[in-house]
């Protein structure tokens, strides 16, 4: 099952919403609908799509930059608990630290152009404005109320991400100046701890207010920064291998219209786990493992074949590619099959990469 779905695409970018932010509107939905009517519930989702907006604006700041550093951006991801870019950063402190400070600083922008024109379209405005989402939602269906929400929102985002809690914006900033003085891996250690330490009090403090809210964007960063570091040490790890260097390749192609009865009497082999599935071309179509089959024994499955079992979301890349380079494309998938003039000569798993970083880490490489 899919996790997130496309909704359009900028500058090459595909944006993207998450499966848990369209449960969030359709919560927002029957929350405002039993609490004042369907109106309000209306209002909820328009007030949390403005939102949602911004936030996407910001992520674009940070996504237009890399583009123009000539760093790929895939796509952009909407979650409840705000945006991600999906940006392989370069191992370059001062393009880590501009593209760092790009998205708060559009909102900072953004924030100062509604702050003048609340003083020329509405002088003696009072600029604060409630925090009641019920109230919010009403009051952006007029001008003042909209350029108070964005006003205020912007400057929240952008003081929000430059707290030093790393992988945000600002934990990103902190770890591209240490970076300026030290290694990257000793670097983004240190980022990711201080980062993990502050994430911590942010999920207390969100289970003492018992604001579910905050709590769950403290838990998420904690894990999100200890992925990072991983990220990071494999990164550095597999330095200098290519694609066909690293690819498992030890293993035999089965066809996708064998049955699982002969697969396992005459193909199965000690130790492979994963089998390359081709089909009356050929042309590598899948994934197959004896773990996909469940548990039943081969006789209650009758005619099933590996193809009613194999995996078909792969990734392909080239043998001379670095491993370096793609390494967080390869980990965002179960399999990545390794081409060398269009033939395929070995995959990778995101379990066999963490298994040869640490082999190489022992032999000291």
């Amino acid at each position: 099952m899919r996790s997130s779905y496309r909704i359009f695409q900028v500058f090459g970018i595909s944006v993207e919403l998450h499966i848990t932010f369209i449960l969030l509107l359709v919560f927002l939905l029957g929350y405002g609908w039993l609490s004042d009517g369907f109106v309000s519930g209306i209002r909820l989702v328009l007030l949390f799509t403005v939102l949602f907006a911004v936030v996407l604006f910001h992520e674009l700041a940070h996504s237009c930059v890399a583009l123009l550093w000539g760093v790929n951006v895939p796509r952009i991801t909407l979650l409840p608990i705000g945006g991600a870019a999906h940006v392989e950063i370069p191992e370059k402190p001062h393009m880590e630290l501009i593209m760092s400070v790009a998205g708060p600083f559009f909102n900072l922008v953004f924030a100062l152009f509604c702050f003048v024109f609340l003083l020329l379209l509405f002088p003696g405005s009072d600029l604060f404005t409630s925090w009641d989402i019920l109230e919010m939602a009403e009051v952006i269906f007029t001008l003042e109320g909209l350029l108070k929400f964005l006003l205020h929102i912007n400057v929240v985002l952008a003081v929000f991400n430059l707290l030093p809690i790393f992988p945000m914006d600002g934990g990103r900033v902190f770890r591209a100046i240490l970076a300026l003085f030290m290694d990257y891996t000793r670097a983004t250690t240190i980022a990711a701890s201080v980062g993990q330490y502050l994430s911590l009090l942010l999920f207390f403090g969100g289970l003492f207010t018992l604001n579910i809210m905050i709590l769950l964007i403290g838990g998420l960063i904690y894990l999100a920064a200890g992925q990072e570091l991983k990220v990071v040490k494999l990164r550095h790890a597999l330095a200098g291998l290519s694609m066909a260097d690293a690819a498992f390749k030890e293993y035999g192609f089965v066809s996708e219209s064998m049955s699982l009865r002969d697969f396992m009497e005459y193909a199965a082999k000690p130790q492979v786990y994963y089998y390359p599935v081709v089909d009356v071309s050929g042309s590598v179509v899948g994934m197959f493992s004896p773990e996909f089959i469940s548990k039943k024994s081969t006789a209650d499955l009758g005619n099933a074949t590996v193809g009613d079992f194999m995996v078909r979301d792969y990734l392909t890349v080239k043998a001379g590619d670095s491993v370096s380079e793609k390494i967080i494309r390869i980990l965002e998938r179960d399999f990545v099959f390794v081409e060398d003039d269009g033939r395929v000569i070995g995959y990778l798993t995101p379990g066999y990469l963490s298994d040869l970083a640490g082999y190489r880490k022992m032999k000291g490489f």
